[in-house]
């Protein structure tokens, strides 16, 4: 077997194991996170006073907009911070494990 031919073969063997592992990550969990957090979000907020005051805050430098974001935190009710912050953290586990996969997909030797 030529070296280009197995090159390609195996080139096509790391694209679909990668789409498999992948896949469920990308179309599954991250959607339905992101749905629930969004549905918490606008079942509790005025989304479009938070995003412009969140502008606003931008205008302030750093300081001002961490103090924007501790502050809202703050004064928000328990459940929607609990939501919002498990959605996140389990967002970002998430794109973790996704870096990981790319990360180790990329450590392969091609020949």
């Amino acid at each position: 077997m030529s070296s280009e031919l197995k090159k390609r073969i195996m080139k096509k063997v790391y694209v679909i194991w990668f789409i498999r592992k992948v896949s469920p990550a990308v179309f599954l969990y991250m959607p339905f996170l992101a749905t629930v957090a969004l549905r918490e979000i606008a079942n509790e907020f005025f989304v479009a006073k938070i995003v412009d005051n969140f502008l606003f805050s931008l205008n302030g430098g750093v300081g001002a907009t961490m103090n924007y974001l501790v502050s809202a935190l703050a004064n928000t009710p328990v459940l929607p911070t609990l939501v919002i912050l498990f959605s996140l953290s389990g967002f970002a586990a998430i794109l973790y494990k996704l870096a990981q996969k790319v990360k180790s997909a990329r450590l392969v030797k091609s020949y």
